[in-house]
């Protein structure tokens, strides 16, 4: 018999009145991009939080996968915004030296160029350090 608490599911990050979202430009062809951040309990567990990136019709023009920049099993986005041209993002981590059962505990931020098709560059990340110890430690 399925689980459905260990099917998961995908939904908006946030609180069902405040979405985690942002609206504004990068380009001068990608005015009006919206970065909608959702997350994804697939198996009962959290993993990495995905940008979706819509134009100003809403229409998918493309995603990042917190995952693949940070390369760590959880990645929650805490803020993002559109600032002075790029979408600056700011997330938590888990311990990249303890990632199984580590408390999400190092903050990262990154500033993501984005053109009208949805192709992004990094522009810059930036790595904190741990706030808490591995388990066991």
């Amino acid at each position: 018999m399925d689980d459905p608490d260990l099917n998961g599911q995908t939904v908006l990050a946030g609180t069902p009145s405040s979405p985690l979202y942002a609206s504004g430009a990068t380009t001068d062809d990608a005015k009006g991009i919206v970065a909608v951040v959702f997350l994804c309990t697939a198996g009962g567990a959290g993993w990495p939080d995905v940008i979706g990136l819509y134009n100003s019709q809403l229409g998918l023009i493309g995603s990042i996968d917190l995952g693949s920049i940070d390369q760590q099993e959880h990645s929650v986005v805490q803020r993002l915004s559109f600032i002075d041209g790029v979408l600056h993002v700011e997330w938590l981590t888990n311990n990249e030296a303890c990632p199984i059962g580590a408390e999400l505990s190092i903050p990262r931020s990154a500033d993501f160029s984005i053109n009208a098709t949805g192709s992004f560059s990094v522009n810059d990340s930036v790595s904190g350090a741990p706030t808490i110890p591995c388990p066991g430690d």
